[in-house]
């Protein structure tokens, strides 16, 4: 009977020269299984067959997985007896000085590091007490080799559980499966970043060419690849294309042991540059697995080897994939074979970009539909925002911080508004009987058939007045919309509200004269603009009386729209539509409310600055423009002032725009003391006339 033979697995992680088991950092945990050659079939593709004699199990790796499940399912408490041991025989073998140099390591990393920019206040503290601490160990000279290694374990554990501002993403555009994501990275999310990869000159001949096209790394195949005969380390530059904060970098590669020959790598390290020529280390790996001297089985598997450090700030990423140099019998790897590298870090959150485009996003809010406390609260966090955005003196945790209060603030708006009847269909006994918690507020709306609605609809109610007639329960038949009989078309209804207003529910009264002449969906969806809707409502009917009006209620949180989609679709042979009843309420008063930002678009190329309110009759409308072209321009900003429909002033501001070059402009335009008052902006080319590409529409008060 074959025996089982528990590796001691000799893969180890460093930060700066400080050592962490294999144990978190492996993936799956390795079993080594006594297996004669005879079990083994490889070809050119590394395809081949492992047969676990003692447990007649077997399994098959190749180009998708090289360990299935069961592998994994089958490992014993002696495998991490054996990976502890293994940990304490590394601790114990390590001489002092090469203790005080692993700590000597990971301190001066620690202090080049970026951490206390982008950690959360706590945890920069406890790194901070971490790391006074183990300069005090690592500064006396009589401490012994157990200290060194506690400080050393105080270090990691402080890297590991140092909670940044922003969330933790993949930044090297690893195109992997969902199924990967989820076992290997499940709380990590995906930055597209455009990332580009290149190879240095010195990296192994065969390996270029196996990967013509640079994209071997990040395909996400997570499973082994032959990259050929390697004579020298491997050399991997990334361009993330911008900077990011960078703080963790995976290899996936194959390790193959057959007979005598190995295949297997022997770590790598990973570098951090903002300009690509100047790179500070940030990890260094040794990620070696040696067989039992004397095996001739055959081990194979996919290793999983990561680097956790603290954050550095860069565009650049440089992964040196080291050569393996030693084997258990004396020998050199034969080659090793790279599956994927997996970079990971995230964005800027002190980004005054970022903090633009929340300023835009929360500052649509209607002054009178909240209550005053909440509202005041906002007011202050918008102002706040806003100053810091323009000083140009803050461009660290004073962004983020300013972001994440205003984005606090407008959360925390409690609407005080009431709800109201806005499609003025509530009119008989009847109806204000089912409606009494509701007032009315009745709008100047109108309705029309969507294209694909069924034409029987079309036809019965050419003029579009049935389904805001009043009296939702009647089953009269000049009140009520029959469609097409056998058509399953859904009959969509496109409401115009006339203005802007809130809507938080659609009541749709349907006559289900028999089990296949009901609605079997409903959806409802919202627009600003009558061309791009948005769902907000989607329900399943499976409720109500057989020849009966029936009412099927739609509530959502409040949306801003003009236009209303009403969708219904048939269980089977026809939709019966009586009345259509819209809750809600309208806007309220722009009155003391923020002024509103807009976005300035040249030739599609997005500037975006804000709109202030200077003194008692002006607003100042500044930007910046740029041009993408690679000529000259004369550009002209034009600002119009409104209050209501009156203009009252008129101004424009000429730029002269060289090629690819950004120029702020200020246009300050008289307002004349209205209160309430739009400012449209327009850009022309002027030497294209006419060429009008871009506006803003700001709202402001006094």
């Amino acid at each position: 009977m074959n025996k089982k033979i528990i590796a001691v697995l000799c893969a180890v992680i460093t930060f700066g020269n400080f050592t962490v088991s294999a144990e978190e950092n492996t993936q799956p945990t390795q079993e080594i299984f006594d297996i004669t050659n005879e079990n083994l079939s490889a070809d050119n593709n590394n395809v081949g067959t492992i047969v676990d004699a003692e447990e007649d199990i077997e399994y098959t790796f190749g180009e998708e997985y090289i360990l299935s499940e069961e592998i994994e399912q089958i490992q014993d408490e002696s495998v991490s007896e054996s990976v502890n041991l293994t940990r304490a025989i590394l601790a114990q073998s390590s001489s002092e000085e090469d203790l005080r140099n692993r700590l000597g390591g990971i301190i001066d990393r620690i202090m080049a590091s970026d951490y206390e920019d982008v950690a959360e206040n706590d945890s920069v503290l406890a790194v901070k007490q971490a790391l006074s601490s183990a300069v005090d160990v690592y500064e006396n000279t009589e401490a012994s080799e157990s200290e060194l290694n506690n400080e050393i374990n105080e270090l990691s554990k402080a890297i590991e559980e140092i909670e940044y501002v922003s969330k933790q993403y993949i930044l090297s555009d690893n195109n992997m499966s969902d199924e990967d994501m989820s076992g290997y990275y499940p709380d990590v999310l995906i930055e597209n970043t455009n990332v580009s990869y290149t190879y240095d000159e010195n990296s192994p001949e065969n390996l270029q060419k196996n990967d013509k096209t640079n994209t071997a790394l990040n395909d996400g195949k997570l499973a082994y690849k032959l990259t050929g005969k390697t004579d020298d380390d491997t050399v991997a530059v990334f361009d993330m294309g911008e900077d990011y904060y960078i703080n963790g970098v995976d290899v996936f590669s194959q390790f193959l042991y057959f007979s005598s020959t190995r295949m297997n790598i022997g770590g790598f390290k990973v570098e951090v540059s903002r300009n690509g020529s100047d790179y500070t280390e940030a990890a260094s790996v040794d990620a070696k697995i040696e067989p039992e001297e004397g095996e001739t089985g055959t081990l194979n598997y996919v290793l999983n080897t990561k680097s956790k450090f603290p954050v550095y700030l860069g565009r650049y990423v440089r992964i040196t994939v080291k050569k393996d140099t030693k084997s258990a019998n004396g020998q050199g790897s034969a080659q090793y074979n790279l599956a994927e590298i997996v970079i990971q870090g995230f964005k800027n959150p002190y980004s005054k970009d970022d903090l633009f485009e929340t300023l835009r996003e929360y500052s649509d809010v209607d002054r009178a539909i909240y209550t005053d406390g909440t509202y005041a609260e906002y007011a202050k966090a918008y102002k706040a925002a806003e100053a810091i955005y323009w000083d140009e003196s803050i461009n660290g945790k004073e962004i983020y911080t300013a972001k994440v209060d205003l984005q606090n603030a407008y959360n925390s708006l409690e609407n005080c508004a009431e709800i109201k009847i806005l499609s003025g269909n509530v009119t008989s006994a009847a109806d204000r009987e089912l409606y009494k918690d509701f007032d009315t507020d009745t709008l100047n709306l109108s309705y029309s058939y969507a294209e694909g609605t069924p034409s029987q609809f079309i036809t019965q109610d050419s003029d579009c007045t049935r389904l805001l007639s009043g009296n939702c329960s009647s089953t009269d038949g000049s009140r009520i919309v029959y469609g097409n009989w056998g058509t399953t078309s859904p009959a969509k209804v496109l409401f115009d509200l006339g203005e802007e207003c809130y809507i938080s529910g659609v009541d749709i009264w349907e006559y289900a004269l028999n089990s296949g002449c009901r609605i079997g969906k409903a959806e409802i969806s919202v627009s600003s603009d009558g061309t791009n809707f948005e769902s907000v409502s989607q329900t399943d009917v499976s409720e109500g009386l057989l020849n009966s009006i029936n009412v099927i209620e739609q509530n959502f949180d409040a949306k801003k729209c003009r236009y209303l989609m009403v969708s219904a679709t048939t269980v089977r042979n026809q939709v019966i539509l009586g009345e259509i009843v819209i809750r809600g309420y309208r806007t309220g008063s722009t009155e003391n409310a923020p002024y509103k930002l807009g976005i300035l678009d040249y030739k599609n190329d997005k500037n975006a600055r804000l709109i202030s309110l200077d003194g008692e009759n002006t607003v100042n409308v500044s930007g910046q423009i740029s041009s993408k072209s690679n000529e000259d321009k004369q550009v002209v900003i034009l600002s119009a002032a409104y209050s209501g429909n009156k203009m009252i002033d008129w101004s424009f501001t000429e730029v002269s725009l060289k090629a690819y070059e950004k120029t702020d402009f200020t246009n300050s335009v008289n307002i004349d003391g209205y209160s309430d008052v739009s400012i449209e902006n327009y850009v022309w080319d002027s030497v294209e006339s006419g060429n009008a590409s871009a506006k803003i529409k700001v709202f402001g008060s006094l």
